[in-house]
């Protein structure tokens, strides 16, 4: 039903009726994160689906990134694509869908690869999920119509909704009686980026007031850019002179990330919207990874432990969150009282674990 729904929606887009009944098989077998190992990136393809004949040889491969709510990385599915021929050097009819809610192509698939990019959108998904939802029964059954009615509630009817939305806005802009008021609200819609003024001189000097911390931080954001602060997305703590040693020696670096809910499909943050804080480290490699879980920074901090990865982002300690109010005074208030409780309950004994496990790192020096 999968390859019917990717058929029905992408014939006209590269995906031909001879790749379609080439995937016609008895033998299926699915593995998630399938990790990339040639060349100088190492990624984690999202599912890598094998196709084989009844002696188990592998006959046909295709790969499914899935894209919501997340920027393309430099060359990542071009680099998915040279995976997959390098692997599988022999099989036609190679192929990775790119899906996301809208169907748009990559940015940074090879238009030249043997391996074909081909674009998909969830709403083949939710027609694949409608057919099997006609014959499968029990747990199977549930499972089906949950995921579909999910999808179509949360995403499909969500992205309808933005098109519909971003229809009528243009319309409005181009009657000259709208247009004044349209620029006179994106100029001064509150914004994120607009507390970060106030909340970096408040946090700067209450971390500087505070007697049991001796690692110093700098702020940064997310973009790093300031004359882009209407489209911040995330401020960091850094504490610069550690993590560049700790990147030289472990490859990894380790943050106080104030963000948006990852769970939800929100970039920017506005008033309504959830943001949390929560230590965290930023793993370079693979090598940076498993020096990371060999040391157990978190260990001792009976704290909110709600672990999550995304990316090479691994979470050690999950925070509070606050409801943003009116991007001002309210916001960096609350904004400074969770950051602060998950400092001043995290870094003593991070830095105690720093010390007693990172024989490499000259902590005189920072």
């Amino acid at each position: 039903q999968l390859m019917d729904a990717f058929y029905e929606e992408c014939k006209g887009n590269g995906f031909t009726l001879t790749d379609h009944l080439a995937f016609e098989a008895s033998n299926v077998s699915a593995e998630t994160e399938w990790q990339t190992s040639h060349g100088n990136s190492r990624r984690r393809l999202d599912i890598l689906v094998r196709l084989s004949d009844n002696a188990k040889r592998t006959t046909k491969v295709f790969g499914i990134e899935n894209k919501h709510g997340a920027p393309e990385l430099e060359n990542q599915i071009a680099d998915y694509q040279k995976e997959i021929e390098y692997r599988f050097p022999t099989l036609d009819n190679q192929i990775i869908f790119f899906l996301t809610p809208t169907g748009r192509d990559s940015l940074t698939r090879s238009a030249e690869s043997k391996c074909k990019c081909i674009p998909v959108s969830y709403k083949a998904v939710c027609d694949a999920l409608c057919e099997l939802e006609k014959s499968a029964v029990g747990e199977i059954g549930l499972i089906v119509s949950s995921l579909k009615n999910h999808l179509l509630s949360q995403i499909v009817g969500s992205t309808t909704m933005n098109d519909k939305a971003r229809q009528l806005v243009k319309a409005l802009y181009e009657n000259p009686n709208h247009r004044r008021t349209i620029r006179l609200i994106i100029e001064n819609l509150p914004t994120f980026g607009a507390i970060l003024e106030q909340f970096q001189f408040t946090v700067g000097k209450k971390l500087r007031d505070l007697e049991h911390v001796t690692t110093r931080f700098e702020i940064r954001t997310y973009p790093a850019a300031r004359q882009v602060k209407e489209k911040l997305q995330e401020i960091y703590l850094d504490p610069v002179k550690l993590n560049e040693q700790l990147k030289k020696a472990y490859q990894f670096e380790v943050y106080y990330l104030i963000h948006p809910d990852r769970e939800s499909s929100v970039s920017m943050p506005g008033i309504g919207d959830k943001v949390y804080v929560q230590l965290a480290a930023w793993c370079h490699n693979e090598l940076g990874e498993a020096e990371l879980k060999k040391l157990d920074l978190a260990r001792g901090m009976n704290f909110l432990h709600t672990r999550q990865e995304w990316a090479r982002w691994k979470t050690l300690v999950q925070g509070r969150h606050i409801v943003l109010q009116d991007m001002g005074a309210k916001d960096v208030e609350g904004l400074n009282d969770i950051i602060f409780e998950l400092v001043n309950e995290t870094l003593p004994k991070l830095e105690s674990n720093l010390r007693s496990a990172c024989t490499e790192i000259d902590f005189d020096s920072i």
